[in-house]
């Protein structure tokens, strides 16, 4: 079974490096698509050895998540315009300038424009992110104001995500190889890794905050929710109590649940 994961392990890499390959894929869609689909049936296939036949390691699982997402990070954002708004407004914080202020298209920011500002959206509206987000865009461009760094950045916050789930699956004596389900999932690969979308930063947070509420660490959890927050849109940092109460249970309640089944 070892070997057979590490097959469907190559076959999802490959399919990855095709993504890479056809370039500009809003003028591939068909070939997209056949590429994400059989990455897709490949992931399946892998999920189903998890759950119903466990195999394989979780350096196997893992690496290979790595794998995927570093392959798809120099692919160029052509699913989506959103990484370019994020750099425009790095890049215009670091210029001392306040982004809710003005928008891409006003005259007083003509001279921040450069290649990157006909693919911003809305270049007629200013920024909708909040403020922990430009702090994100901020720190990013001080650096480098360039997509494969913002995607760089986003990518390690998703693949960190992914050892927050190993730890969580542990606490809860379950099998951690099961966070193959997310970490092998074509989805988050494309739109983290291919378009540098910031909700894998909002997802990671809102999810550390539930593992910190699983280990009682309220003051983080409450940052980590705060901070899942102050990215767009905030609703899974709204949603982040409600599915703690779903999946963390208190001693006290546990007990009231037993005298009540024992009623």
């Amino acid at each position: 079974m070892q070997l057979a994961l590490l097959l469907l392990a190559c076959a999802i890499e490959a399919c990855c490096g095709y993504l890479v390959y056809l370039g500009d894929l809003r003028t591939q869609i068909p070939a997209f698509w056949a590429g994400f689909f059989a990455a897709f049936l490949c992931y399946l296939i892998a999920g189903y050895l998890i759950l119903r036949r466990p195999c394989g390691s979780l350096l196997l699982i893992l690496g290979s998540a790595l794998i995927f997402r570093l392959t798809l990070l120099p692919s160029a954002p052509t699913l989506s315009d959103d990484i370019f708004r994020y750099i425009w407004d790095g890049r215009v914080q670091v210029a001392g300038i306040n982004p809710y202020l003005y928008a891409p298209d006003d005259p007083a920011l003509d001279h921040l424009r450069d290649a990157l500002h006909q693919n911003i959206n809305h270049r007629e509206i200013p920024t909708i992110y909040p403020p922990l987000a430009q702090l994100f865009f901020r720190l990013t461009c001080s650096v480098s104001a360039t997509p494969s760094a913002l995607k760089l950045v986003l990518v390690l916050a998703d693949w960190s995500l992914c050892f927050l789930l190993v730890r969580s699956l542990a606490r809860r004596n379950q099998d951690p190889r099961r966070v193959l389900l997310y970490a092998w999932n074509p989805l988050p690969l494309i739109e983290v890794a291919g378009s540098g979308h910031i909700d894998a930063l909002g997802v990671s947070l809102l999810f550390l905050g539930l593992h910190a509420l699983q280990v009682r660490r309220a003051t983080v959890a409450a940052g980590a929710f705060a901070g899942a927050g102050g990215r767009s849109p905030p609703e899974p940092a709204r949603a982040g109590p409600g599915w703690a109460g779903l999946t963390w249970v208190g001693p006290g309640a546990r007990g009231r649940g037993k005298q009540k089944r024992g009623a």
